[in-house]
């Protein structure tokens, strides 16, 4: 008895903490939606006609390795097919079948097909309080107890109540009247109740253009989704300049600051009046009249002439309020990307030289000018670090991201043609150090055709071998310095 009383109090406690909320914030409907449902249940099989006598007797019923598993397939806003496993257990010496104490654990278990119906869409305040639902249902199923198994007739009622779109508690109960019998004391009429915790399968909310304040921002994007705001403050209000509060774009009398309508003459809120479907048709439902209504078929916005609001480019602000509706963008800056003026790849955000166009690795900012025949300082200071192990034209590992530096500073002048000088210390003979001179700058050159994207043409190549050292090669450091490439723009 303890377990259920539990259960109960759980059940109440869930239900009261969300009922303020959800009557403000209610989750949308969703018709054509898969809902699953895993729970426990209790079975009352002593006999007695009335469904709430197991609140007085809950030691007799069958509470014991009791899950329930359904799944519910919501085809309209009227109607839901679904299916239900459940099991359970009389205890020994205390369960109790049609006023017989068990003498023995008996099983329970049933599969039920049902269909359900929901009368609460009948009335207007669960219409507008959509977190609560009631159905009443019917079906058939097979129930087995011990040993024995028979078909069952369902009738019943239930509830749901829902926290958010997607989930919610669900409370049942079901009467089953037994068909058939193979033995007197098993498979007799009984009570099912149930308790379980429902997921709901709903689209995201971004695919279904939600925007519950009507202000052109998505509800995932909006940091105020239940109060009506701008795009420029993400979908919260602003405060305004007296200019601002005083604009009316379309006259209505109404400011631009709180018109739900702004660009509509009208005089509900600033929206045009509607007149009551009763008078003349609106075949969608949707508040405009099928006589102004570009879509008539199609549930819409009054604001957009009965058509749906868009978000071509999916980026959370609706066309009507997008200022770039086939690029996305962000909400901060009305649907448009970030800007990029010099176009150059890097935002102006981040950009040191926002006007100027440069190159990502130099933070938005072009390194300084190749100017012909002249010494390159920072191409100089970079080709100083381009070395090669003695006699030998393999270049050292840190050699490869100065290359990509380089390139860097070489693509910024795509017109012109450098010049790529190859040297070596004065180790072994002249006649070796010259064809190792070549060697090495056939290599680097080789490579900034091959792996870094410079065009063949671009670059030439001389070699000088040992006859024009940097610095003298009479110490250690002296010959790895002449050891080297140097580069110059030549044309």
């Amino acid at each position: 008895m303890k377990k259920f009383v539990l259960l109960l109090f759980f059940i109440g406690g869930l239900v009261s903490v969300q009922a303020q909320q959800l009557s403000n914030n209610s989750p949308n409907k969703s018709d054509n939606a898969l809902i699953l449902k895993l729970g426990v249940n209790l079975v009352d099989s002593t006999g007695d006609a009335n469904p709430f006598s197991f609140l007085n007797d809950f030691e007799q019923q069958a509470f014991s390795n009791n899950p329930k598993v359904e799944l519910e397939y919501r085809f309209s806003k009227w109607l839901s097919v679904s299916g239900a496993w459940s099991s359970n257990k009389w205890k020994a010496n205390k369960g109790n079948i049609d006023e017989n104490i068990v003498s023995k654990d008996i099983d329970y278990s049933a599969l039920d097909l049902d269909i359900k119906l929901y009368y609460s869409e009948a009335f207007d305040w669960f219409d507008e309080n959509d977190w609560l639902e009631l159905y009443l249902h019917g079906g058939a199923g097979s129930v087995s107890q011990a040993t024995y198994s028979s078909t069952s007739i369902n009738l019943g009622s239930g509830t749901n109540v829902w926290f958010s779109d997607n989930f919610g508690i669900n409370l049942n109960i079901t009467g089953k009247f037994v068909s058939s019998k193979e033995n007197e004391l098993y498979n007799t009429n009984h009570f099912q109740y149930s308790a379980s915790l429902m997921y709901r399968f709903t689209k995201n909310k971004k695919d279904n253009n939600i925007d519950f304040d009507g202000d052109g921002v998505q509800n995932y994007v909006d940091d105020c989704p239940n109060t009506f705001g701008v795009v420029r403050n993400n979908g919260c209000p602003e405060e305004l300049l007296p200019e601002e509060q005083l604009l009316d774009s379309d006259g209505d009398g109404v400011s631009d600051a709180v018109d739900n309508c702004p660009t509509v003459f009208g005089t509900n809120n600033g929206c045009p009046d509607v007149i009551k479907r009763s008078t003349q048709n609106d075949l969608d439902g949707d508040g405009v009249l099928d006589a102004v209504d570009k879509c008539p078929e199609t549930i819409g916005s009054v604001t957009n002439d009965g058509c749906p609001l868009m978000d071509t480019d999916n980026d959370g602000i609706l066309d009507i309020a997008d200022k770039c509706p086939n690029i996305k963008g962000l909400p901060t800056y009305n649907g448009c990307p970030l800007p990029d003026t010099d176009n150059d790849g890097v935002f102006d955000i981040a950009d040191k030289c926002p006007e100027v166009p440069g190159i990502i690795s130099n933070e938005g900012c072009p390194y300084k000018e190749v100017i012909i025949g002249e010494v390159h300082e920072e191409l100089t200071q970079l080709t100083s670090r381009i070395l090669f192990e003695t006699s030998s034209y393999n270049m050292s590992i840190e050699s490869y991201s100065v290359l990509l530096q380089i390139t860097l500073i070489m693509k910024q002048h795509p017109e012109a043609v450098f010049k790529l000088e190859g040297h070596t210390d004065n180790v072994g003979s002249k006649e070796f150090n010259s064809i190792l001179s070549k060697q090495r700058v056939t290599a680097v050159r080789d490579y900034f055709v091959n792996n870094l994207g410079i065009s063949a043409s671009s670059i030439v190549i001389e070699y000088y071998g040992e006859t024009k050292p940097k610095v003298s090669n009479s110490t250690k450091e002296g010959r790895r310095i002449n050891r080297r490439v140097e580069l110059m723009r030549i044309k």
